[in-house]
């Protein structure tokens, strides 16, 4: 008879090479799946953009995201790891990838979802390459089994352009308004009222037909200066 060794020897054996033939099935089943993932991504708004004191070009957007990840998921799932990230190319690098958003799905169930958020990574370029730059928004993931061989993909989604100009030197974002200097006698009716003593009166206008009057004077201007100055928003 056998020794009670040699017997849980062999019954570890037997059980090491079930416990990898079931983990090599499982893993080969996954290439039987066939996934179908569908998303879409809105630029809401650009919220900031400017250039940093480094001199890079950094901008803040607010993104709507869509996405249906639920036939990524099979029996040997893990979790799916998904980012979002921007891509562009540059005369000095041909890609630039910025990830802009990313997650963790656990599950099936919450694989199909729709946010609204703002990029959780900031999105700077190595130099001032941003302005007037098309893009593009690239959905990535990676679907880690509970056994077996990780892969990715992902899904591009093309046609996004920042603008040409920062917000604070874009000229149809300039606003003209007017100033009108004029200088009165302080009171030219009166002749014990001092000859150099004046009335400087202004008025404050959003178009040139239309005027403000800070100070209603009835005598007549020395002079008149009016200052026309620009104002960003």
């Amino acid at each position: 008879m056998h020794s009670f060794g040699y017997r849980a020897n062999a019954l570890l054996t037997f059980s090491l090479t079930i416990l990898a033939l079931m983990c090599a099935m499982a893993s080969l089943s996954d290439n039987l799946n066939s996934p179908s993932p569908t998303a879409s991504v809105k630029v809401l708004n650009i919220n900031r953009f400017q250039k940093k004191s480094t001199g890079d070009d950094e901008v803040g957007i607010t993104l709507d995201i869509s996405a249906d990840l639920q036939s990524l998921f099979t029996w040997n799932t893990k979790q799916v790891f998904v980012f979002l990230a921007a891509e562009y190319s540059t005369p000095k690098n041909i890609l630039n990838q910025v990830s802009l958003w990313d997650g963790i799905i656990p599950a099936q169930d919450g694989a199909k979802f729709s946010i609204k958020t703002k990029n959780k990574y900031r999105f700077i370029d190595q130099g001032s390459n941003l302005r007037g730059r098309d893009f593009n928004l690239t959905l990535h993931w990676h679907v880690m089994p509970k056994t077996g061989k990780m892969f990715a993909d992902k899904l591009v989604l093309p046609g996004f352009r920042l603008p040409e100009f920062f917000p604070d030197s874009d000229p149809s974002s300039s606003h003209q308004f007017f100033v009108s200097f004029q200088l009165y006698p302080s009171n030219p009716c009166s002749s014990s009222s001092p000859k150099n003593q004046f009335v400087l009166a202004w008025f404050h206008q959003n178009s040139i037909a239309h005027h403000s009057p800070i100070l209603e004077l009835k005598s007549k201007p020395l002079f008149h200066l009016l200052i026309i100055a620009n104002r960003s928003y």
